[in-house]
């Protein structure tokens, strides 16, 4: 165990493994620090990004300079930034609905799933860059989507899709479009995330039912043989890949302490 995460989810680490950030839901939910796998402080977990209303999905930025959340501080939910300490809060999305930023490998744009509150609920991805007015859509045929993710060469984004040709309309797969928009290919059935990328495989969450405790996978970028990473139950959006280390919260343990595999 690295640590004690009360109450946490959605987990973010910086570059160097000194930080780790998550979510933590009480009356609202907000973002926590503690230290990271490769710090050797024993300190216990602190707020770090809060307000009077919910912020979640924390993801650092490649320098380690920023952190991008999801927050609806403003009203509707969106993608704001603040500097590595968790000062100087900005609103970088304008949408009805944004979720789940996540970097690119440059840090020069942010991947986010954008919710069409007005169409029925239904998503798609969307990127935008730091210097840019207006985000660019990546998708666009409106079925449901999430969890979008940058591969580390920046040319492809992985996402998971509803597939609205099963029976109870909620199984999930992994897809994958190229990281300017294009055709779309899908990567493994039956599998929510992906939570993370690396040169050769996608990682992603497998369980009994969606959104329900389950296992990590693994399957080649290309598609292919799937393989378990992790037997341990855990909840679709509680663990995180950082550089070989698979990090999980364990909620058989009291507290829910983040450990590492």
């Amino acid at each position: 165990a690295i640590g004690s995460a009360r109450d946490a989810y959605s987990l973010g680490v910086d570059r160097i493994g000194r930080r780790l950030v998550y979510a933590a839901f009480h009356v609202d939910a907000d973002i926590w620090r503690m230290p990271g796998p490769e710090s050797t402080q024993e300190i216990e977990a602190t707020p770090f990004i809060r307000s009077t209303r919910n912020e979640g999905a924390p993801s650092y930025s490649p320098d380690g300079l920023h952190v991008a959340f999801r927050s609806d501080r403003a009203g509707g939910s969106n993608v704001w930034m603040t500097d590595a300490d968790g000062s100087n809060p900005q609103q970088f999305t304008y949408e009805e609905w944004a979720n789940q930023p996540q970097w690119s490998p440059r840090g020069d744009a942010v991947v986010y799933q954008r919710i069409l509150l007005g169409g029925g609920g239904l998503s798609d991805i969307f990127v935008k860059g730091l210097r840019d007015a207006q985000p660019v859509p990546i998708t666009k045929d409106g079925s449901n989507k999430g969890l979008p993710i940058f591969s580390p060469d920046g040319d492809w984004i992985f996402y998971c899709q509803a597939n609205e040709q099963s029976s109870a309309g909620e199984d999930w797969e992994v897809w994958k479009v190229p990281s300017g928009g294009g055709q779309t290919l899908k990567v493994a059935g039956n599998g929510e995330g992906p939570r993370a990328v690396d040169d050769r495989f996608v990682y992603f969450h497998r369980g009994p039912e969606a959104f329900e405790p389950g296992q990590v996978w693994r399957v080649p970028r290309e598609g292919g043989e799937e393989s378990l990473v992790l037997s341990d139950p855990v909840w679709g959006m509680e663990w995180t890949l950082w550089r070989s280390k698979l990090l999980y919260i364990d909620r058989s343990q009291p507290g829910g302490p983040v450990m590492r595999v």
